[in-house]
């Protein structure tokens, strides 16, 4: 009889995780695997104890018992054999499940994910939840999403740890709980993931959860913004011009601005406009001032369009245009009708769209 080991150590694997003995972190895989507890074991001395106590039972159940024994001693003394096996089993499965991905195939992709999922593999546990959330391959389910998701991030993968945060907020799949959201947030961060780290700084910053910080909230971003998060430089560049947790420093302020404007940030474009305006960081440029301004305000933005409207009427960094500034001027009226101007300019925002944030992180980032 051949034996196929990669399919016999899978269900071996299984059956041992059955029995409820909890896995142990490897450090050497990077994060927490299917591992096996030391047992202090003496064969002779065991298979002495259970015979004395069998030693009335009938003659077949004490083949039986050996039986099981002989297994447990080769399973005991093969166990590193074992894990490896299930660990290079479960991470096939693994990439098959993105394999299947990539092609549409998600009830295939699920049905993989799930297998390696069971066996400890974390990322597709993380990649499980979210065919749960988006129902690739199942149905929907908000609890199983944050089952999955949590049993990813407790054996420390950053993305599944920003998602369970997510998930305790919003109250998605479980109660919400802000001090849980924030422990989780916060392994996400202190691991490198970049959108935890920024949102961390706006919690720190706004003091939303935890007592507010501005030398941790520049700490964070700082963190995020060495990684081309624009949020991040937004933020960074207004600590810097107010001197908020850091010495204040305009030059350092217009650098992360034109870092986030020159990756689309509006209100980045619109603080940039202003620099050149009034000199702040950099010589005054009413002509890229009123660029800056311009652009901030073809985009909506309605702090923008008024000072558009003002430039053409002025004839500030651009030809003297009374027409142009009455178009901008009718576009602010119809915005502060529309309730549009308080709500973008005056209102705390940034909590308020992490609280809507639908958990659309990249998972190619691991």
């Amino acid at each position: 009889m051949t034996i196929n080991l990669e399919t016999a150590c899978s269900y071996t694997a299984a059956g041992y995780q059955a029995l409820s003995f909890p896995p142990v972190e490897d450090k050497s895989i990077g994060y927490q695997r299917l591992t096996f507890p030391s047992l202090e074991f003496s064969p002779l001395e065991t298979f002495k104890s259970l015979s004395g106590r069998i030693g009335s039972i009938h003659p077949l159940i004490k083949g039986v018992v050996a039986v099981i024994f002989v297994a447990a001693l080769i399973f005991l003394f093969a166990k590193d054999k074992i894990k490896a096996a299930v660990n290079q089993y479960a991470q096939k499965k693994y990439n098959q499940a993105l394999g299947h991905g990539k092609h549409g195939e998600f009830k295939n992709a699920f049905r993989c994910y799930r297998i390696a999922a069971f066996l400890g593999h974390p990322f597709a546990q993380h990649d499980l939840g979210w065919c749960y959330k988006e129902g690739y391959g199942i149905e929907k389910s908000k609890e199983k999403a944050f089952q999955y998701f949590k049993l990813s991030a407790d054996q420390g993968f950053a993305v599944a740890q920003f998602m369970v945060s997510t998930c305790y907020l919003r109250g998605y799949g479980i109660e919400k709980n802000q001090e849980k959201a924030f422990h989780y947030l916060k392994l996400s961060a202190d691991q490198g993931f970049t959108a935890a780290q920024s949102i961390l700084g706006v919690f720190y910053r706004a003091g939303y959860i935890v007592k507010q910080d501005h030398a941790e909230a520049v700490k964070y971003f700082q963190l995020a913004a060495n990684q081309r998060d624009v949020d991040a430089q937004f933020y960074l560049a207004k600590c810097y011009q107010k001197g908020l947790g850091i010495k204040k420093n305009q030059i350092q302020a217009f650098q992360y601005f034109q870092l986030a404007a020159d990756q689309g940030v509006v209100k980045a474009e619109f603080k940039l406009a202003q620099c050149y305006e009034n000199g702040y960081g950099i010589k005054e440029n009413p002509t890229k001032a009123f660029k800056y301004y311009k652009r901030a305000a073809d985009r909506g933005y309605v702090k923008a369009q008024l000072e558009v409207a003002i430039c053409y009427a002025k004839g500030y960094g651009v030809e003297q245009n009374p027409e142009q500034a009455r178009n901008y001027e009718h576009l602010v009226r119809d915005q502060v009708i529309a309730g549009r101007f308080l709500m973008d300019q005056y209102q705390c925002s940034e909590v308020e769209r992490l609280l809507q944030y639908d958990g659309s992180v990249n998972n190619g980032e691991r």
